[in-house]
């Protein structure tokens, strides 16, 4: 509770970010040449990056199943192109990305998105009536 009743000075504070911010520096490039850049850069995974929305946007009208698309392109996207290997958050961020783009799309923005035939069709009402949309 102390801590909370003292005052800190933003100097000390931004003092300790940049300590922070350096040491991270200095370890990310230790054994690296002087003048290498921290960011690598990948122009052909952006191309692919591009291509892969510019294809999901395509062919959603005729896999005409929103969330199924979407659950599958998010994963794709950070899987393949980003890279990220960890399944477990990889499929809770493709899932909790639909969800909230499918609750943004249909609450909030009041766009018709294609909800699949017959077994498809099923979840997505289920979901749309979970998340209370009409």
């Amino acid at each position: 509770m102390a801590v909370l009743a003292t005052r800190n000075d933003a100097a000390e504070i931004g003092g300790v970010l940049e300590e922070i911010i350096e040491e991270s520096v200095e370890e990310h490039t230790a054994g690296s040449p002087p003048g290498t850049p921290l960011v690598e850069s990948h122009p052909y995974r952006l191309i692919a990056g591009m291509a892969l929305t510019a294809g999901y946007v395509i062919f959603i009208p005729r896999i005409s199943v929103f969330s199924f698309a979407t659950r599958a392109g998010i994963s794709r996207f950070l899987s393949r192109l980003g890279g990220y290997r960890r399944w477990g958050v990889v499929a809770a961020v493709s899932v909790a990305g639909t969800l909230l783009l499918l609750f943004f799309f249909m609450k909030v923005v009041y766009v018709s998105l294609p909800i699949g035939q017959v077994p498809f069709s099923a979840v997505t009402l289920f979901l749309m009536q979970v998340m209370g949309i009409r």
